[in-house]
């Protein structure tokens, strides 16, 4: 059982956090673009930051919608 809630708090946590989290990996990606367009590898553009929000707000809420329902039927 402690499991189930330590995931849903990490769902929590990265829906609150979203966009932090959101903006972290955008500007690694494109440093990652970046240098690797230096070295003749073509990359595509990363998603734009709003894309890279709305995925990781999903994410968390997926998370806790599951670790809920894993905690309901466990009970």
């Amino acid at each position: 059982m402690f499991l189930e809630f330590t995931r849903l708090a990490v769902g929590l946590f990265i829906a609150i956090f979203h966009c932090k989290i959101a903006d972290f990996i955008f500007r690694q990606e494109e440093v990652f673009a970046a240098s690797a367009q230096q070295r003749g590898f073509p990359l595509p553009m990363p998603p734009k930051a709003e894309t890279l929000r709305t995925i990781y707000f999903f994410i968390g809420v997926i998370v806790v919608l599951l670790e809920l329902t894993r905690i309901w039927a466990n009970v």
